[in-house]
């Protein structure tokens, strides 16, 4: 039998789905994508959308999905600055600490002062070109009334500062350092090597331009190395040297200057939902042990000429892929009409991966949606006796696209913070868990009054707490509290707003923690103290909760606690409904994407104290009513589970074993500083468990309790499954 009769009874159901997501390229809104307090479940095998492919997909690499396709995303960020973005200031004491009164940050030495005759170039490599719309992006100051001059690749720009189109916040005055969007006409670029001059108009200093330290690349990436493609000269462009730059020609780095370009990505991957072919042959939520003969799918793609998706496959007993019980992945070679057919796959779960390139960035390929069936579905039959399920667990882990770097502090560094800066004594007999991140607050606002201080730039809570000033740093305390936290078992993390009272200026950080009591991420001001709770249920609010809170109300100055429906407690006091919230939180939401600092010094933004939103490491919240955090942040996501990802949940699954009352039980996490899974079975004590493990049923009502424990021995919420077991009839 054919593919096509096989899969003609679904086309019904695909011809309305593919509408239903052309629909929403034209105004409906495509489905929203799990949320984080309730990840969706394994799908069922049979006609996946491509809006339903994009919002349950495990990983989304510069992609995205216009509402009836995933395709390549589009707008390319060309630039090789962002790892060493900062302010930075080379007479600082400990060698990189910006401490000088920053009032007019452009005055320090890693800002260019042009002029008629001080002329700053960059080179930027542009490995492909077919934009239909270009911008330059730089972050300068303007000094003084007259214009910027800019040529690229000798060719003249109109620019006209005035204009409030040549700023990425026009709705703002232009004061201070801040990112200048300058459109460009896209023939004027080049592939390869691009060269952008800039100068004033006059002999007087008119713009300043931002200077990426050299130094600051092993701080800020890992894996890119310093470039050296800017050239200063003194002389009004007939010589150029490299390396020396500033005001005093003595500063090493890259100039603050970058291309945006109106195309494609030229390739991007796509690995979707774990799909289960099978789920007919289940009539309770404990599985039946199950063998099918083939997969046969169709994929609906489209593929215009000098674009290509390559497609692989891989399968497996479980519902995560994950372990040795999955196979390893495959080509897939789908016909011409997109069908294609894998013999005797490893289990019952399936999932595809796929990468979408370009040979042309003005077009991308679409895949439009996926049809995957299992033939020869057999499932073993049920051992004899009765098993009813009355209670199952509910949580499911999300496995965020966003790669997350987390760890548990090292042994020395966790025992300072409990010993010599007595966070032990700070959190003992705290009752709960949101009284023990309440304690820790307390504390971290204790050891930092005397001002905190980040020497080198070190996200490092030991050698911040070892370091004091007379102006207090807001950074360094939401380091101590998060690192904190991680020593009592709480994940958190730091997050970033960019203010928009004052565009340019200092990203603004604060914490978020895991609440196992809430479920959710939770947002706390180490500096102020300060966390915020709905007016009606008095329950904490995250980050994203509380942007849209602002964004719903205009985001205006001066909003009270009551306009936005919160209450901010500080130092654990409410504070009067009729008094301004803080507006930082009004700002674009950025994410520091990993938490263990100290096991990791490298990849921080450099002096993020008093940076702006240039880093390249920084993730940008883009999802619905989000702040946009403007061209220059390179890594941004829109789904809700890849930025507001659950941890500290066990997933359960269960299927039935070969014996009589024998269940076969698997559990999954995502928790950091994983130490153990912990059992109870029939109300019996906690003991450490494996992942896998089979459960004998005694007759009558049999109940198994579950949670997980990280290594600084904190539980996490129970999950509880209860069945009832009736024996086989003897003969």
């Amino acid at each position: 039998m054919s593919i096509r009769s096989i899969l003609a009874r679904r086309s019904t159901l695909l011809i309305t789905a593919l509408l239903a997501g052309l629909c929403c390229a034209v105004g409906c809104k495509p489905p929203a994508p799990p949320t984080p307090q309730t990840p969706a479940a394994v799908p069922p095998a049979g006609d996946l959308p491509a809006a339903q492919l994009y919002a349950q997909a495990q990983e989304l690499e510069h992609v995205a999905c216009d509402g009836d396709a995933i395709l390549l995303a589009r707008g390319v960020n060309v630039e090789d600055d962002g790892p060493a973005f900062g302010l930075f200031d080379p007479d600082a004491e400990a060698g990189r600490v910006v401490r000088k009164d920053l009032s007019d940050p452009s005055l320090g030495p890693y800002f260019e002062s042009l002029t008629a005759a001080v002329q700053a170039r960059k080179k930027l490599l542009v490995p492909s070109l077919s934009a239909d719309s270009a911008s330059l992006l730089l972050f300068a100051a303007r000094a003084g009334g007259g214009p910027l001059l800019i040529r690229v690749n000798g060719q003249p720009v109109r620019f006209d500062p005035r204009d409030a189109s040549a700023t990425t916040q026009p709705d703002r005055p232009v004061v201070g350092p801040r990112w200048w969007q300058i459109p460009v006409a896209a023939a004027l670029l080049t592939v390869g090597e691009n060269a952008i001059e800039l100068r004033s108009a006059s002999d007087a200093p008119g713009w300043r331009l931002m200077i990426a330290p050299k130094a600051g690349f092993g701080q800020g990436t890992g894996e890119r190395a310093f470039p050296g493609l800017s050239e200063r000269s003194a002389d009004g462009g007939a010589t150029w040297t490299p390396e020396k730059l500033g005001h005093e020609g003595k500063a090493a780095g890259e100039y603050c200057v970058r291309l945006l370009l109106g195309q494609y990505e030229l390739a991007g991957r796509w690995t979707g939902p774990v799909v289960d072919l099978a789920r007919d042959a289940d009539t309770d939520r404990i599985r039946h042990a199950v063998t099918v003969g083939a997969i046969r799918g169709r994929i609906v793609q489209r593929t215009p000429a000098g674009t290509k998706i390559q497609w692989w496959v891989r399968s497996g007993r479980l519902a995560v892929a994950e372990g040795d019980r999955w196979s390893d992945w495959a080509p897939v070679q789908p016909d011409d009409a997109g069908e294609f057919t894998v013999p005797r796959p490893a289990g019952r779960f399936v999932q595809m991966r796929a990468r979408l390139s370009t040979e042309d960035p003005a077009g991308s390929p679409r895949i439009l949606g996926l049809t995957l069936v299992g033939m020869d579905v057999k499932a073993a039959p049920e051992p004899p006796g009765r098993i009813d399920v009355h209670e199952f667990p509910s949580a499911r882990v999300w496995r965020p696209a966003l790669s997350f770097e987390a760890g548990p502090l090292p042994g020395r560094q966790a025992a300072a913070l409990t010993r010599r800066y007595g966070l032990s004594d700070a959190v003992r007999n705290a009752r709960t868990e949101f009284e023990l991140v309440l304690r820790v607050m307390r504390w971290t606002r204790q050891v930092g009054r005397q001002g905190l201080l980040m020497p080198d730039s070190r996200w490092i809570a030991g050698t911040i707490l070892a370091t004091r000033t007379d102006q207090p740093q807001s950074l360094p305390c939401q380091v101590v509290l998060c690192e904190g936290l991680a020593t009592v078992g709480v994940p958190a993390r730091i997050v970033g707003f960019m203010p928009p009272d004052a565009p340019g200026g200092p990203i603004l950080h604060a914490v978020e923690f895991w609440s196992c009591d809430y479920d959710k991420w939770v947002l706390a001001d180490a500096m102020a103290g300060d966390y915020f709770i709905d007016e009606s249920t008095a329950a904490p609010l995250g980050a994203i909760e509380l942007q849209r809170r602002f964004v719903q109300c205009g985001c205006r100055p001066g909003l009270t606690g009551a306009d936005l429906k919160l209450r901010v407690i500080r130092d654990g006091r409410q504070l009067p409904a009729d008094q301004a919230v803080p507006c930082w939180a009004a700002g674009a939401l950025l994410l520091v994407p990993r938490s263990d600092f100290t096991g990791k010094p490298g990849t921080t933004p450099l002096n993020a104290v008093y940076s702006p939103a240039g880093w390249s490491g920084y993730v940008a919240w883009a999802g619905p009513e989000a702040v946009s955090a403007g061209p220059q942040v390179i890594r941004r996501v829109d789904r809700l589970g890849d930025f507001n990802w659950p941890l500290c949940r066990v997933q359960v699954e269960v299927e039935h074993g070969t014996e009589p009352g024998e269940l076969l039980v698997y559990l999954y996490t995502q928790t950091p500083s994983l130490d153990t899974f912990l059992v109870s079975v029939d109300g019996s004590e906690w003991k450490p468990w494996t992942a896998d493990f089979r459960w004998q049923l005694v007759p009558g009502p049999n109940c198994l309790r579950i949670c997980e424990r990280n290594k600084a021995r904190r539980m996490g919420p129970v999950s509880t499954l209860t069945v009832n077991y009736v024996p086989p009839v003897e003969q």
